[in-house]
């Protein structure tokens, strides 16, 4: 299939009303959202937190396999189909750049060592790592699902936070320096 034939999938697959943010558990996703099983390009973010799944997630023709923990970032613009072949448990966020930078105007996400085009796609978790992402997605989804005052922005921070972590657990020396592509260009 040619890069030209893609599909290309924007927030609005998971409901007219979803714009910018958007998380559920893993499974049952390609039941609701099919388009996901096909090659296709996404102009949004996406991790998959992975507790326990059979099958694969192919990113730019790299296949990974899902089976025990591990976070998948999928980038916006890669090519991605997600294959699950039974009861899978985990979550899905998917979110755009605009509603991460509403917060943090300068737009830090390029900071992020997995969030760079030559990363690694995905972390294996230990147990401890485990139990502390599934609190931390405890309490977003129970944000999200309440849709209280100023949901969007207490969104934000936990997305921040476990943007936070997993750079942690992917890199415990701290940020490197990364260039911003923008200074790059000019």
């Amino acid at each position: 299939m040619q890069s030209s034939e893609l599909t290309l999938c924007n927030m609005s697959m998971f409901g007219n009303d979803i714009r910018h943010f958007f998380t559920a558990d893993l499974n049952g996703l390609l039941e609701k959202y099919p388009l996901m099983e096909f090659p296709h390009k996404q102009d949004f973010y996406m991790m998959l937190y992975i507790e326990s799944a059979d099958g694969e997630v192919e990113i730019d023709h790299h296949k990974i396999r899902l089976d025990k923990a591990k976070v998948i970032v999928v980038q916006p613009r890669c090519i991605v189909s997600i294959k699950i072949y039974r009861q899978a448990s985990g979550n899905v966020i998917c979110f755009t750049e605009s509603f991460f930078s509403l917060r943090y105007n300068n737009n830090i996400l390029y900071q992020f060592s997995f969030l760079q085009r030559e990363s690694q796609h995905y972390i294996r978790l230990n147990e401890l790592q485990k139990q502390h992402w599934d609190s931390l997605l405890g309490l977003m989804k129970k944000e999200y699902t309440s849709q209280q005052k100023d949901s969007t922005k207490v969104l934000r921070s936990y997305l921040n936070i476990l943007l936070y972590e997993l750079e942690r657990d992917i890199n415990p020396t701290g940020f490197s320096k990364i260039k911003n592509l923008k200074s790059d260009k000019v």
